[in-house]
């Protein structure tokens, strides 16, 4: 009977023991990255304009994460445009960045003539995104935040600094 808990028991203890040792010392997954790439105005009706944010995620854990939610508000040049949650569960390789499409629609409003203003201007916008990611694994959402000049692609060329 001994050779049995010899056997059986003592190696389960054991590793019940040691896999709480394992979770602790494994490093903690930080939040991808996320920037702005891109706000393209799709279509412009008498009712609303229709938009499409690229977003680029930046895995930049030591392994692929599953990203299961974003939860993201964007401002641009100090006026909030959009915030909204994509649900949408996608995987991230390790180390790797790609883009993220969000199709989003404004109603006309007052800030409407600027939005569009600004990003079909030459000049500089500044733009602002944050807001939280979920992962799959991990209960508590992981937040966050960049800010920086927004330099649409199709006016970079033509932009010149004073």
């Amino acid at each position: 009977m001994k050779s049995l808990y010899n056997i059986f028991v003592l190696p389960l203890v054991v590793a019940l023991l040691w896999s709480p040792l394992s979770v602790a010392a494994s490093p903690a997954l930080k939040s991808p990255i996320i920037t702005l790439r891109d706000v393209s105005l799709v279509t412009l009706n008498f009712d609303a304009a229709h938009f499409l944010l690229e977003l680029d995620v930046h895995n930049e854990n030591p392994k692929d994460i599953v990203v299961e939610a974003i939860v993201y508000s964007v401002i641009l040049n100090q006026m909030k445009i959009k915030s909204g949650r994509v649900d949408q569960q996608e995987r991230f390789l390790a180390q790797s960045e790609r883009p993220v499409r969000v199709p989003f629609t404004l109603l006309y409003d007052e800030n409407l003539p600027d939005i569009i203003a600004a990003l079909s201007s030459a000049k500089s916008s500044t733009y602002e995104i944050s807001g939280s990611v979920k992962l799959q694994g991990i209960q508590t959402p992981l937040p966050f935040h960049h800010a920086a000049p927004l330099l649409l692609p199709r006016f970079a060329k033509g932009i010149v600094e004073p």
